[in-house]
């Protein structure tokens, strides 16, 4: 089950006590969109690793004419933190389960998700975790994801490749 969407549009739920990179709004909704009754059942030990080159550079780049000026938004510099992308959907839908952001192109990250994933299950660290890649395309931000739990833990090689869309043999 790999679901994908392309936004061309990001629309954030920022509010006065609340500041997230836009890209972290659009993992919240992916997931709300694509994995509807999944996302909201029992989360206590679900996870979620989010793969981004971009992460949060938007608000980065923003946060930049403050920092000249001597000045810098302590919420903003919070939400520029790259684990943005899989913390706000993680207390967002309560996931309870290991949460990370990795840093890195999509295409490169075979090795290290494979690796993370069967680390995580082995140490029960989840009992299921969701995997959402992100990239750029000519028409916007580009999403595709998958939820796996311990049933498809043993497909997870022919998953991956299916998500990443790479040729078997990585």
């Amino acid at each position: 089950m790999i679901k994908e969407q392309i936004y061309n549009e990001i629309k954030s739920s920022n509010r006065p006590s609340l500041y997230a990179d836009p890209l972290g709004w659009a993992v919240v909704d992916f997931l709300s969109v694509n994995f509807a009754g999944i996302v909201e059942k029992n989360n206590d030990n679900t996870g979620i690793i989010v793969v981004s080159d971009y992460c949060t550079q938007l608000t980065m780049k923003n946060l930049y004419p403050g920092i000249k000026k001597g000045y810098i938004s302590p919420l903003k510099f919070a939400g520029a933190n790259p684990g943005v992308m899989a913390g706000l959907p993680a207390i967002i839908y309560g996931l309870r389960g290991a949460s990370m952001t990795l840093s890195m192109s999509p295409k490169f990250s075979y090795k290290a998700i494979y690796s993370l994933v069967k680390f995580l299950f082995k140490n029960d660290q989840v009992s299921s975790i969701f995997i959402i890649l992100h990239d750029k395309c000519t028409e916007g931000d580009y999403f595709r994801g998958t939820y796996l739990d311990i049933k498809r833990l043993l497909n997870l090689d022919n998953i991956l490749v299916d998500l990443m869309e790479i040729e078997s043999g990585k």
